[in-house]
């Protein structure tokens, strides 16, 4: 009897270390691409099939270093983005960033190639040296405004602000957003597509339960993806972690959209 329950404890431990490796070690580091079709009448032949790669929340410091970072960048190249979106938190809160890491991050996401563009908002973990980084990376820093992408007379809008004072002639408009929370108090109904981050998608998903972490600003908006009305909101679910570095039922990824008409 005694030899049974000492056996049982060992499969009982044995279990339990394998899930803390996967869950600290694996599952925080195997990067998944999540693809999407985004159909929508106004979609030209011009824009038809136009890739939208998507991602945030890197956290860079905490489990995130520049090691990882060339692997994401990699990833991103082989899928050939037409246009690139970040929506912020680059740079993790409690790291303090060194001139090297700075070289390093800003040699590294140079290299992401996108034919029409890239484009990025702040995060609330983006500290006054986040946007000199972005920008010298080679990225469009919306930071309130707004950008017209052409790939034909007619434009593609993309935009980190209200809709009033925007024009109406894009033929398609997306909203960036960092925290999905703040649809709550704006009107979003102008924006044919919202992209955001900032939850993580729970960052830990329990059986039953759901998500583990819903942080403020992504408590009522934090899964994936949702149908608002006219607007279409996607959620990234991130690269690095935060609070704890921990995923489980929420791997690293980022998104690619496809867009068409049909």
């Amino acid at each position: 009897m005694k030899k049974k329950l000492l056996f049982i404890s060992i499969g009982i431990f044995i279990i339990l270390f394998l899930s803390f490796v996967y869950i600290k070690y694996v599952s925080t580091k195997k990067l998944v691409v999540r693809e999407y079709k985004i159909v929508n009448s106004n979609i030209t032949n011009d824009y038809y099939g136009l890739k939208i790669i998507h991602f945030g929340d890197i956290h860079f410091g905490n489990n995130i270093d520049i090691n990882y970072i060339d692997k994401l960048v990699n990833e991103i190249n082989l899928l050939k983005p037409d246009i690139t979106i970040f929506t912020g938190d680059l740079i993790d809160k409690n790291y303090k960033l060194s001139e090297l890491d700075k070289e390093n991050l800003i040699n590294s996401l140079s290299k992401i190639e996108s034919r029409l563009g890239k484009y990025s908002i702040s995060g609330d973990e983006d500290n006054d040296e986040y946007p000199s980084i972005i920008k010298k990376s080679g990225f469009i820093y919306l930071n309130n405004n707004f950008e017209h992408i052409y790939n034909s007379d007619k434009p593609i809008l993309v935009s980190d602000m209200d809709s009033s004072n925007l024009d109406s002639d894009s033929i398609y408009k997306i909203l960036l957003i960092h925290e999905p929370d703040k649809l709550l108090n704006m009107d979003y109904s102008y924006y044919d597509l919202i992209l955001a981050g900032h939850t993580h998608n729970g960052q830990i998903k329990l059986p039953f339960i759901g998500p583990l972490f819903k942080f403020d600003g992504g408590k009522t908006y934090y899964d994936s993806y949702y149908n608002l009305g006219n607007s279409k909101l996607y959620i990234t679910g991130g690269i690095g972690t935060k609070k704890i570095n921990i995923r489980f039922k929420v791997n690293p990824s980022f998104n690619i959209y496809r867009l068409t008409n049909k």
